[in-house]
């Protein structure tokens, strides 16, 4: 049944690139608009053989791993504080929920204002989208703990300290774990949306001075790369998970 569904997956990808070629191969649209496949791939492989692409996919690769370490390293662990411990969900969970909502965007000029348009910015501008909406998650995932195991901890002696580190983590780890597996996918777009608005460098900033010439072919291999890069980040966090875990079942296998 697994291999099946992996077999749609790809039929799915290949029902995207036989309908994309219906609509610009015969020219129904402008190529403007909808460049070929054919034209995508091979303006890929010059960014990569001829403008030092490789660099620029680095570069944005690394802004995303470091702001998302910075952000889980700090949310798991409030996340398992506000389920240990009341009276700090009841500080930080109203500051938590509210800051969840606001744009990320309009933290852009903010940003660009206190960090500049470096490296420290892309970073800031990742943990302010992931680390709110992480830590949520986290408390949520780890208040999911049966009453009966806190209790009989409880009854044991566990202080509020142990009950974290030895009962209500442990427990939670592999829907923490899933949680931050979610939240990766949402670094690379909060990174391109920064990488978009003041970047010397990274795939978002090759994508906006492509369209800024009406290189869409450009812009759609940007795409691409991403969200290959994307997968491939996706499928090595699960079988992390896996080796990590491996009596846990991860999720969307």
């Amino acid at each position: 049944m697994i291999k099946f569904q992996k077999l749609n997956g790809v039929f799915g990808f290949l029902g995207v690139i036989v309908l994309w070629s219906l609509l610009s191969y015969p020219s129904l649209l402008d190529p403007i608009f909808l460049p070929t496949p054919t034209k995508v791939f091979n303006a890929a492989v010059h960014l990569f053989r001829y403008e030092n692409f490789l660099f620029d996919v680095g570069i944005t690769t690394w802004r995303v791993m470091v702001g998302f370490a910075l952000a889980a390293l700090l949310a798991v662990p409030c996340g398992v504080a506000m389920a240990t411990w009341k009276r700090f969900d009841y500080l930080f969970r109203p500051v938590a929920g509210f800051t969840r909502y606001l744009p990320v965007s309009a933290f852009i000029p903010l940003m660009i204002l206190w960090l500049g348009i470096g490296f420290s910015q892309k970073v800031g501008i990742i943990f302010i989208g992931i680390f709110f909406h992480l830590a949520i998650l986290c408390a949520d995932d780890c208040l999911r703990v049966p009453r009966e195991i806190i209790d009989s901890a409880r009854v044991l002696g566990v202080d509020n300290i142990r009950l974290a580190r030895k009962v209500i983590f442990p427990y939670s780890l592999p829907a923490l774990f899933d949680d931050m597996r979610l939240m990766l996918g949402a670094a690379w777009t909060y990174l391109l949306l920064a990488e978009l608005v003041a970047a010397n460098s990274g795939i978002g900033n090759m994508m906006i001075q492509s369209q800024r010439f009406l290189k869409t072919d450009r812009v759609i291999a940007g795409i691409l790369v991403v969200g290959v890069i994307g997968l491939l980040s996706d499928i090595s966090f699960r079988y992390f998970g896996k080796l990590m875990m491996p009596w846990a079942k991860i999720e969307n296998e």
